[in-house]
């Protein structure tokens, strides 16, 4: 998670050691000559490799956005439904775009949500880490956008 001091590589590492161990113990031979303990291991690994590649994709999503922002490479929107939702269409690469559809926050309220998650970082130093602009785009399009 955000804030914390390991890396998603690290955290996903020390996630299957733990997993590893936990299922190490419990390996008996099936009646079909196959071993559980293998079984248990590989699921364990695919759990844990799947939910790293997810949280690994979405990090680089948020790094696309970021890189978009500061590069300019982005232009909003308003959707047309009465919503009171922008799209933010950002460059992704030379030739393709991608887009997020968010709810506007106005200027007033926007000042007051990032007072109150600097408040919050006073008292949970990795809140903090929230406040970068990679992170914001990873925990909250909207406040980023």
């Amino acid at each position: 998670s955000l804030g914390a001091p390991k890396s998603t590589m690290e955290s996903a590492m020390d996630r299957i050691g733990a997993e590893l161990a936990m299922a190490a113990p419990m390996g008996k031979k099936g009646k079909g000559g196959g071993d559980q303990m293998s079984a248990s291991i590989v699921r364990s690994l695919r759990k844990s490799l799947r939910e790293a590649r997810r949280q690994r994709g979405a990090e680089a999503e948020a790094e696309l956005k970021y890189a978009a922002a500061i590069s300019g490479k982005v232009r909003f929107e308003a959707v047309r439904d009465g919503s009171g939702r922008v799209r933010a269409i950002y460059a992704c690469s030379a030739r393709k775009e991608r887009e997020d559809c968010v709810s506007d926050i106005p200027g007033f309220l926007l000042k007051a949500v990032l007072k109150q998650i600097a408040t919050d970082a006073e008292r949970d130093p990795n809140s903090r880490q929230n406040l970068r602009p990679q992170n914001m785009a990873l925990v909250s399009s909207r406040v980023f956008w």
